[in-house]
């Protein structure tokens, strides 16, 4: 699945920027960014991987914390609040942001332009942290021993697996399968790129790098994460929640190499976007405007259920 914010702000899901490691709060954000704006998504089931979201998270979370019953009646519970809630509130917005999209693509873009669309993403963002935050707390609050270790043992399996995937890859492989993933968002919006449309996201690949060098901010954060939850269930209710918002202000703001990171790569898609916007084929724009359209459509079928 694909979203804007895949193709605008691109450093909020890729495996570089996702230095916070995961866990309740970081699936809050990634959800956030996956699901509240699936109607985004260039996928022929958003309506049906939207209805079952809830499922899908909450089994995903189970894996990287082995709830036990209880707990995961709660996770459960919670984001099937967190989804009513959001076609109430958020997606009724988000469908007239795709419909100046929409708009908007009728005309020769900027970069500006097309980093424009984003720009409620982080008001989005900030209230569904403020929707989930109590349901985050109470969960949170009820993790054990257990759950840590299993979390533990997960992020160490996920580095593990992410080196040995590295050292599988030449530099070359590795550069290739990153222009293959880049391309492959891009086309679910335009169709299929052409041969000088492709050597520019080469071109955009070997600006931003790999990424590898994030490797060990990302475990600093993953500990950084198990530090904070084996301190809330000690703490009083109020102490706990100002644990949790700090933790939270933390991801969401990242240190300034991080925001200029972000800074700069979103500015890279938003001319790489306005660029293929202007080289495309009429076959390409009229693709365009069928995706942006169904896209609208798909949302506001979702906000009216």
């Amino acid at each position: 699945m694909i979203t804007m914010s895949s193709v605008i702000r691109k450093p909020w899901f890729s495996r570089p920027a996702d230095v916070a490691g995961r866990g309740w709060i970081i699936a809050t954000r990634r959800a956030l960014l996956a699901l509240s704006l699936v109607a985004l998504a260039g996928c022929s089931v958003v309506r049906l991987a939207y209805n079952q979201a809830d499922t899908l998270l909450a089994t995903w979370l189970d894996r990287q914390f082995d709830f036990d019953r209880t707990q995961s009646a709660l996770v459960r519970d919670a984001a099937t609040r967190w989804l009513a809630w959001q076609r109430r509130a958020q997606l009724p917005e988000m469908a007239a942001t795709l419909a100046q999209v929409r708009r908007d693509w009728e005309r020769p873009l900027g970069a500006a332009d097309v980093c424009r669309w984003a720009d409620r993403l982080p008001g989005w963002l900030d209230a569904t942290w403020q929707q989930i935050r109590p349901d985050a707390l109470a969960v949170a609050r009820q993790l054990g021993p257990a759950q840590w270790t299993h979390l533990e043992a997960h992020f160490a399996r996920e580095r593990r697996e992410q080196a040995e995937e590295a050292a599988d890859q030449s530099p070359a492989e590795r550069r290739q399968a990153q222009i293959d993933r880049l391309a492959e968002r891009y086309e679910r919006l335009l169709g299929p790129l052409d041969a000088a449309q492709r050597t520019r996201v080469g071109q955009l690949v070997d600006r931003l790098g790999d990424g590898s060098g994030w490797a060990s901010e990302r475990e600093r954060q993953q500990q950084e994460l198990l530090a904070t939850l084996r301190q809330l269930p000690a703490l009083p209710a109020a102490d706990a929640a100002v644990q949790l918002d700090a933790l939270w202000a933390r991801w969401r703001t990242g240190t300034p190499a991080q925001r200029a990171l972000r800074e700069q790569t979103q500015q890279a898609h938003c001319q790489l976007l306005a660029e293929l916007q202007a080289s495309a084929s009429p076959r390409q724009r009229e693709h365009a405007r069928r995706q942006w359209a169904t896209w609208e459509a798909d949302l506001r079928a979702l906000a009216a259920d």
